[in-house]
């Protein structure tokens, strides 16, 4: 069975422990008005051809979607993240505000090391993964239905990064830092590092800014010269101090 089979299954499963969720725990892991217990977003590996080619195969991790006011809102109660990154990889197009396929590509190719890669070349050649597969509103708040969606949910979750089995995780925002999201899914810290434990590798977790808005880190992070415009240096900028506190490229 492939890895993306296995997801699919997974994600049946998954879906189907949303609709089984007491009350009680539905008011404690959904936000937004729009958003029902029997909502669910597939994610993961894009392409797996592509992926497994790769020399390092990248996990991004990000929160939750904002659906809260776009399909949530329109009843749409099943999408497929996947599918935002094979139409970006097609048509190279990324219309959403935030930017976040154009960007995430960009922080794909500096970090492993392919300059000469279109942006939306990149687009499937690695996994993203979302922790809420329901979504949420544009901001998480204090997260605390992501904290508690996490501990409920930490089996399968786990489950899904096992299943993909990167070489390196990265963890797109400071939310899911400052909420020790990871440290909920039971990762190892070492040296003030942490590391996913899979199939008996240490698998570094690396943390990057929030890729939308990303503008006014500037001066913290000025952009590194050579990206394709200035958030995507700023991402990259921030991600190069990432590289170097685990030692990447010398290992």
């Amino acid at each position: 069975m492939s890895k993306i089979e296995r997801l699919n299954e997974l994600f049946e499963k998954w879906k189907t422990a949303h609709t089984e969720e007491s009350e009680d725990n539905a008011k404690k892991t959904i936000s937004g008005n729009n958003i029902k217990s029997y909502f669910f977003e597939k994610d993961g590996i894009i392409d797996e051809e592509s992926f497994e080619k790769e020399k390092i195969k990248v996990l991004f991790i990000s929160a939750e979607a904002n659906a809260d006011e776009y399909n949530a809102k329109e009843g749409i109660s099943e999408t497929d993240y996947r599918q935002c990154y094979l139409s970006y990889f097609k048509d190279g197009k990324d219309n959403w505000g935030g930017k976040m396929r154009e960007r995430v590509c960009g922080m794909y190719k500096y970090l492993t090391r392919q300059p000469t890669l279109k942006l939306n070349e990149a687009a499937n050649k690695f996994a993203v993964m979302d922790i809420n597969k329901r979504g949420g509103k544009f901001t998480i708040d204090k997260g605390k239905h992501l904290v508690a969606y996490t501990e409920l949910y930490k089996e399968f979750i786990n489950k899904e990064i096992e299943i993909i089995n990167p070489d390196i995780v990265v963890l797109v925002g400071v939310n899911l830092c400052r909420l020790r999201i990871v440290q909920k899914l039971g990762c190892l810290e070492e040296d003030n590092k942490c590391y996913f434990l899979i199939n008996k590798k240490k698998v570094p977790i690396l943390l990057s800014l929030q890729t939308a808005n990303v503008q006014y880190q500037a001066k913290r992070y000025p952009p590194l010269n050579g990206c394709e415009n200035k958030a995507i240096g700023i991402l990259c900028s921030y991600l190069k101090k990432e590289i170097a506190k685990y030692k990447i490229y010398e290992q």
